[in-house]
């Protein structure tokens, strides 16, 4: 099971970019974050998915997380044919919507009424207006980390302090519009304090997802929620929880119940869908009557409510009711995971898997579980690049970036767990074993071209064989790479060629990072190069160059020389040549300058005797050719003796720098190992 062609899809987004901006109708689907060829999906079926070009990937993304059932679940795609078949839109209310809104009041304990929109943004939007309509403030506060979708004043990343003013994240939103909204960091206790202290009867809503699941999974402690239902109710603020992905995700009640808290307003999304674009929000009865047309708060949505949507989710919830399915969830996520850490050893490289029911997500920072954005670094989102790429040449799809989770749902079966954690396995022992070699400091750029691109190379002694990408071999010939130079020059000479391998990886290589230098002794200990010794390196290729360069330069112009006295040439043409030094004869004759107009002997019509001078002139013609001729010979020959004496001055200079820095490397060699 493994990918090998993307011809198709690769066509198709070619196309797609020339009508789409960016070739995607959602960003993260083009692959950006992880390079490569976004895959066009023709089908799925269950926990697979099939590409235009036939590739099979067991699904990890579940779109995003709606499909908690599976890919074209049978009783969904019935209800949803039945359905259409009575109509795809009345624009009025139906019978599907109410049965919907029922069934969503009685397993979300903190909801009385829910008003169904398009979608998660629509639904946070719209929650946001309703609890600044409610409690009449402007002001919201929002945690790093959250998103809530792509409303304008919702796009905002935190200000310079804990309680500032957030700024725009995206372009074309206006500074007013997030002059309103507050960016915290998530798990701070004293900062909310704070904000609510610094806003007092200006704060109309905290928002939180209350299992953070965009930014990475930033699982909090139970304590915190509790407190920010308690502080908010002090300052008589509303708390909105935003589970458009926790909502009958991790439960009936979703976070809000496995939690025991009630939030003011709940945000819903994915699974209340089933697959089709639905969103909702819901809360108290007293707040949501503020929504139009019982009260001021306006909303309204064309195909809010639609049947066919309501009929898609109203199945998937009836599913999950009548099944065990979130226990089956729970379990198969244990599952995952404990199979998982049965294929690779996690505590050795200080790196976790974290999951909360079907949700988890792989952190490969090392030290604890991050909760808090700022505590996701580059290094981990890199090895999850790395990861992504792995698996999905081995039909395995995760999410396109290291900053999504992923979703188990009913339709993985643990075969299907155990072979996808056999391959993650698999895939993570290959990455960090590329990783956590030694990396080798302050590399002159000059030795990371070396190997061609996609080659995987082993120093090992002359004509033994290096390991290619694609499974051939080659034998290491020496031409490929100024390797030894290069490797002593970084390692103490005793632990060289055979006790240390050095592998140099191009993009889609090892880690899928170009021009990245790993280094890894095999045998115990090894010494970086020191900053004098890498100074004085430098230093001897910047001579190195300047020689070269004007020994260039100087070698053509004294080969040029050597022309020069085997050949002589004049450096004007010949009629030039004669028309000057005519000039200069009769000048010196005494005869009038006027008459001098071309390089000929003057006509009878100008009065001179041609017997007379003729003779003279031409003798005093090659006169000065001659004299020419052996001023030229005289210059090549400078040039050519300039050369020599350049090359024999240079060539001591280069040996005295290149012993200095041997005699270096020999005294390092012979200082202790680190």
């Amino acid at each position: 099971m493994v990918t090998e062609k993307t011809t198709i899809s690769a066509e198709l987004f070619a196309r797609a970019e020339t009508v789409l901006p960016g070739g995607v109708s959602s960003p993260v689907r083009a692959f950006r974050a992880v390079g490569g060829t976004p895959r066009f999906i023709h089908s799925g079926a269950g926990c697979r998915m099939t590409d235009e070009d036939g590739n099979e990937y067991l699904d990890f993304c579940s779109s995003w997380g709606p499909l908690i059932l599976g890919h074209a679940h049978p009783e969904i795609v019935r209800t949803v044919q039945e359905a259409i078949s009575r109509g795809m839109t009345f624009g009025t209310a139906t019978r599907t919507e109410v049965e919907l809104a029922e069934k969503v009041c009685d397993w979300v304990g903190p909801v009385d009424k829910v008003r169904f929109v398009s979608s998660g943004t629509e639904a946070v939007m719209s929650a946001i207006r309703l609890a600044r309509a409610f409690t009449g403030r402007d002001k919201i506060i929002k945690f790093d980390g959250c998103y809530h979708g792509h409303a304008d004043h919702l796009l905002v990343k935190a200000g310079s302090g804990l309680a500032t003013f957030g700024t725009p994240s995206s372009a074309g939103v206006p500074d007013d519009f997030s002059r309103h909204t507050i960016v915290l960091p998530l798990d701070d206790e004293s900062a909310v304090e704070q904000a609510l202290e610094n806003n007092k009867d200006q704060l109309a809503a905290i928002i939180i997802e209350p299992i953070p699941a965009n930014n990475g999974l930033l699982l909090q402690r139970p304590e915190y929620l509790q407190f920010l239902r308690r502080i908010t109710s002090r300052y008589q603020t509303l708390l909105i929880f935003d589970e458009v992905i926790s909502g009958f995700r991790v439960g009936r009640g979703g976070a809000a119940e496995m939690y025991g808290i009630e939030p003011d307003l709940m945000t819903f999304g994915k699974v209340i869908g089933g697959g089709m674009p639905v969103g909702a929000f819901g809360g108290r009865g007293e707040i949501m009557d503020i929504v139009s047309p019982l009260g001021p708060a306006y909303q309204a949505g064309t195909l809010s409510g639609n049947p066919v949507a309501m009929a898609a989710g109203l199945a998937t919830l009836d599913i999950l009711e009548k099944s065990d399915a979130y226990a089956v969830l729970e379990s198969r996520g244990k599952f995952l995971v404990d199979s998982l850490r049965g294929h690779f050893d996690f505590a050795k490289h200080k790196v976790e898997i974290q999951r909360i029911g079907s949700i988890f997500w792989l952190s490969l920072d090392e030290g604890s579980v991050p909760r808090r954005a700022d505590a996701i670094t580059a290094k981990g989102i890199d090895r999850y690049t790395a990861l992504f790429n792995k698996l999905i040449n081995r039909g395995v799809y995760i999410a396109p970036s290291g900053y999504e989770v992923g979703f188990i749902s009913l339709a993985h079966s643990e075969d299907d767990l155990n072979s996808a954690a056999k391959i993650m396995g698999q895939a993570l022992t290959e990455v960090f074993a590329s990783y956590n070699r030694p990396r080798c400091r302050s590399i002159p750029a000059v030795h990371r071209r070396c190997i061609e691109a996609r080659i995987q190379f082993a120093f090992r002694p002359l004509g033994s064989p290096v390991a290619i990408n694609n499974g051939r071999t080659a034998i290491h010939t020496g031409a490929a790479c100024r390797a030894r130079t290069a490797w002593t020059n970084f390692w103490p000479p005793g632990e060289t060629p055979n006790s240390v391998r050095c592998i140099i990886s191009q993009p889609n290589d090892l880690d899928s990072r170009p021009e990245t230098v790993l280094l890894a002794p095999d045998a115990k200990g090894g010494k970086m190069i020191s900053k004098k010794h890498l100074l004085l390196q430098i230093y001897l290729y910047l001579i190195c160059l300047v020689a070269v360069v004007t020994s260039i330069v100087l070698l053509g112009n004294g080969l040029w020389g050597l022309v020069r006295v085997a050949a002589p040439q004049l450096t004007i043409s010949e009629n030039e040549y004669k028309s000057v030094a005519s000039f200069e004869y009769y000048r010196r004759s005494g005869l009038p300058q006027k008459t001098i107009r071309a390089p000929k002997i003057p006509s009878d019509s100008l009065g001179v005797d041609l017997a007379e001078n003729e003779a003279a002139l031409r003798k005093y013609w090659e006169e000065e050719r001659q004299l020419i001729l052996d001023g030229e010979r005289r210059g090549g020959l400078r040039e050519f003796v300039r050369m020599w004496v350049w090359l024999i001055v240079v060539a001591p200079i280069y040996l005295f720098h290149w012993r200095a820095v041997r005699r270096l490397r020999d005294e390092e060699s012979s200082a202790p190992k680190e």
